[in-house]
């Protein structure tokens, strides 16, 4: 069942893709994924909006438009700790996010659904007198995530990168030993649509 649950994860944005190409509401982005310098990754993922409201209002010298959407995302990476180990991750949720007349963009998202795998550099087992290699070494994680953001979108809007952003994320790994532990990311990188 884990397999059945981590095979539909890494396959929703292209499911989303699929159904959505032809509108265009359908937006990319790639980022520079990691906990610090030290812990560098990178990550990649595929954003549907949901439902759109924009409000315009007239002012003396110009209009103001405001945008609130709701999104669907969905996201995969990766991040390496040199002197431990190596972890792949994917995790989907919802995104609120605010665009002002300036294009300032702020976001909240909360994503329950998420996946987090930890492989472990090599790894020998000793049972009895017998030394084995251990297969795979690592362990798996529920892993939901909090993230906060900010961006701005470009001038042209028309090109196809669209906006850069600079996220926080709160990454909970559960269960952890007895308990959870948080990892604390920062994402920086481009929005594009294809």
């Amino acid at each position: 069942m884990k397999y059945v649950a981590v095979v539909l994860c890494i396959l929703f944005p292209v499911l989303v893709s699929g159904q959505t190409e032809k509108a265009g509401r359908l937006d990319f982005d790639g980022a520079y994924y990691g906990n610090n310098l030290w812990n560098p990754g990178l990550k990649f993922g595929a954003e549907y909006i949901w439902k759109e409201k924009i409000r315009e209002k007239e002012k003396k010298k110009r209009t103001k438009i405001k945008t609130n959407q709701f999104i669907l995302g969905g996201d995969i990476g990766f991040f390496w700790d040199p002197r431990d180990y190596t972890a792949l991750f994917t995790y989907y949720g919802l995104i609120y996010r605010h665009t002002n007349t300036k294009g300032f963009r702020y976001n909240f998202a909360l994503s329950p659904a998420g996946y987090f795998r930890s492989f472990l550099p090599e790894t020998y087992e000793v049972e009895g007198s017998e030394v084995d290699k251990v297969v795979l070494p690592g362990r798996s994680y529920y892993a939901p995530v909090l993230t906060l953001g900010l961006g701005r979108l470009r001038r042209n809007r028309e090109k196809k990168l669209k906006a850069w952003f600079l996220d926080l994320d709160v990454m909970f790994l559960v269960p952890y030993n007895a308990a959870m532990v948080p990892l604390l990311n920062v994402a920086y990188g481009y929005r594009f649509n294809l």
